[in-house]
């Protein structure tokens, strides 16, 4: 089912979002066990992403 997957996903938008961060950030390693499909945000997005955790 979808739903699961897209609630854990907003619910950690909307925390985000709570905690004062002005861009909330996808990390798609916190969601390995979603399998989630990556190339669905691009190389650039992912890479980005990975660049502003480290």
């Amino acid at each position: 089912m979808l739903f699961p997957r897209a609630k854990r996903l907003l619910d950690d938008f909307a925390s985000q979002l709570k905690s004062g961060v002005k861009e909330p950030l996808f990390d798609a390693q916190e969601y390995e066990k979603l399998d989630l499909d990556l190339s669905a945000w691009g190389k650039k997005a992912v890479k980005e992403a990975l660049d502003q955790k480290q």
